[in-house]
């Protein structure tokens, strides 16, 4: 199982702060994406290429056209506790409400072999 964990920040600098604090503790790099107006493509197109639903991404569209930034974590089942560590992380930072009932979303998935039964520390 994945989660899709989301959170809507004011801008760059304050999504790039839960960044470092969840790479800072173990995270990987690229399962965190920070999506904004400035893309290749578009912030939406962006947000479905990280998994974010749809609902989600209409929801957070707007947002991210006036600027806003959006904090993307795909975070893993294994190692074990990822996505709750995740979680409490970005939950330490004041995130903008843009009104969904649930920012973290599970994703059914069969484990991997090659990290199952390990620990995030």
């Amino acid at each position: 199982m994945t989660t899709i964990i989301t959170r809507l920040y004011p801008d760059v600098t304050a999504a790039q702060a839960v960044v470092a604090a969840l790479t800072g503790s173990g995270h990987s790099a690229s399962t965190i994406d920070v999506i904004t107006r400035e893309g290749p493509a578009s912030a939406a197109d962006r947000m479905r290429a990280a998994r974010v639903p749809s609902a989600s991404v209409a929801a957070y569209a707007p947002a991210v056209a006036e600027g806003r930034a959006l904090l993307v974590v795909r975070a893993p089942f294994a190692p074990v506790g990822t996505a709750r560590h995740a979680i409490k992380t970005v939950n330490r930072y004041p995130a903008l409400s843009v009104g969904l009932e649930d920012e973290d979303v599970y994703i059914r998935e069969d484990p991997k072999v090659q990290t199952s039964g390990k620990i995030l520390s």
